[in-house]
């Protein structure tokens, strides 16, 4: 899930360009800049609401009837929250292979 990216932060500039160069990427810039960059590479994890759960529940309840017959046959789950500039849920379904 990609949420959209706040336009402020409590964050110090200083704070943000360690992040950014922690994962090798430019700090150069204004705050509201590299602010952006850090959001888009990941590198500040989104820990604000809404809960990755209640999202999750409203994707797959979505998705019944039309991806599967009802979301009690899902048997894995993985779930990340990122922020974006371009907020958007990207949902992958493979059918499940039985092992053996």
């Amino acid at each position: 899930m990609y949420h959209k990216t706040p336009k402020t932060t409590k964050l110090r500039k200083a704070q943000i360009k360690e992040k950014l160069e922690q994962n090798k990427i430019n700090s150069d810039g204004l705050k509201k800049d590299i602010w952006k960059r850090a959001c888009e590479e990941n590198c500040i994890p989104n820990t604000k609401k809404p809960d990755v759960e209640n999202v999750s529940k409203s994707i797959l309840d979505a998705l019944n009837e039309v991806a599967y017959y009802d979301d009690s046959q899902i048997v894995s789950l993985s779930v990340e929250k990122f922020r974006s500039v371009n907020p958007r849920a990207e949902v992958f379904i493979e059918e499940y292979k039985k092992m053996g």
